[in-house]
Formats: C-alpha cells, structure tokens, sequence
C-alpha cells in the first residue's frame, strides 16, 4: 500500500513523500488440483437377497475429482433403466426394488446379476458383480428350530448346534444369539459363536453342567424371530 503526505521542509518548499507498505489484501488464487478418478466408498455386496413382501434399496457410492457421475450396468454393460412397478433408478443412483406378487416374478430384474459404474473425466470403474435374489416369501415362512442337549467329559469343549428344518429354510434363516439362563453370550475365551450357528464352551467343569442354553434365530426374509427350547449341559467323568 501507498501513502503519500504533503511535507514542508526547512527552506520552505512544499513537498511530496511517498511511503510504502506491503499489501494484506492480496490473495494468490488457489491451486488448481488435478483431476482423480473415481474411487468406491461403498460397493454392493456380492450377493443382494430380498423379500417380494417389501421394498429394498441396493446403494453404491464413490467419489472423485470432478465429482464422478454414477449408473448401473449389466454384464453387458447396458445401462440399467426403470421398469414400472418394478424397479427405479433413484437421483442418487440406489436401486429401489419395489414389492411383487409371487406370479409377477421379472427374472430379468430379480434375478439380475449388475454392476455399479463410477464416472469422470479422470476414467471410470465398475464394482464387484451383485447377483439380485427376489425371494418368494410364502415358501419360506414356516420353519422349526431344535437342539440337542451336550454330554461333555470335564476338561473338553462342549458343541450345541440350532438345527433349523426344513433344510431349504436354512439359507435364509440365521443363529443370531445365544444365552445361557437368560444372558446373552459374547465370544471370549471360553465361549465362541461360529459363523454357522454353532456355540463351542471350551474347558467346562463341573460347575457348568446343568446350565440351560438357548439359541435365538431370524428369518432374513421376515425379520421374524424364534427362540429355541432349552437345551442343557451335562458335564460328566473325570479328567486325568
């Protein structure tokens, strides 16, 4: 910045000076940043099971410098559009699969395998393939679960399993907690839950035996719930 005064000097004579002072108001523009390519956040997983009775949402995200533009593709890659009262392509590129009679099955779209597809100037990619699964609900709603109680020698490990019939149920019924005379068991270093269901007590004693264990199921496609009967643990024999 400049200022200037008007000064007199000691013989009389009228002068002007100038003073300088650096800026603060000057502002450099920001650098440009080059161009990214799109990278996911969020991918569909491999395989997308659904219930006829509701309607579901199949999300994928990513991001990108500029911002990349999304779609959904087949094996194809022909861009996936909306079918009325089937499917919908949302504004924010989630796929809305809506409800359908059991008669009214579109294998095209329920049965579809896809890819998600992000896009800018930097270049695209496509996700994982996603197998869509529209599952009939009224041939899987009824079903039963069972166990059988453990007789365990001390010292070893006990195994309770929730069988779950009919055995074509089972794909869509899964072992989501197990409790032992009401209290809800966590994995630790005595207890394990395995993905399939299955409760392993390691090391029991004879404290253990008599313990009531139950298992607790949900039907994916439902949402409903069952509870098993009790199922007990007998600890038995000696250890030498």
């Amino acid at each position: 910045m400049i200022h200037c005064s008007n000064t007199i000097n000691p013989d009389g004579d009228d002068y002007f000076s100038f003073d300088t002072e650096p800026s603060h108001n000057h502002r450099t523009s920001d650098p440009v940043l080059p161009d990214q390519g799109p990278v996911f956040t969020s991918e569909p997983p491999d395989e997308f099971i659904f219930a006829n009775t509701r309607d579901v949402l199949v999300t994928c995200t990513a991001y990108g410098r500029p911002a990349p533009s999304l779609e959904w593709v087949d094996l194809n890659d022909q861009v996936i559009e909306d079918v009325p009262g089937v499917i919908r392509v949302l504004p924010n590129n989630s796929l809305h699969l809506l409800p359908f009679d059991g008669e009214d099955n579109h294998h095209e779209v329920h049965s579809a395998k896809l890819r998600c597809k992000a896009s800018n100037s930097a270049g695209s990619i496509v996700s994982r393939i996603v197998q869509l699964r529209g599952v009939v609900v009224d041939n899987y709603v009824t079903y039963n679960i069972h166990g059988n109680d453990a007789y365990v020698m001390r010292g070893n490990t006990a195994v309770f399993r929730c069988n779950i019939n009919p055995y074509f149920v089972r794909e869509y019924v899964a072992v989501v907690t197990w409790t032992q005379s009401g209290r809800t068991i966590q994995s630790d270093e005595r207890y394990s839950i395995l993905p399939n269901g299955e409760l392993n007590i390691r090391n029991v004693q004879t404290m253990d035996s008599y313990a009531s264990y139950r298992c607790t199921t949900r039907n994916i496609l439902t949402r409903e719930t069952k509870i098993s009967d009790s199922l007990t643990l007998y600890v038995i024999g000696m250890l030498f």
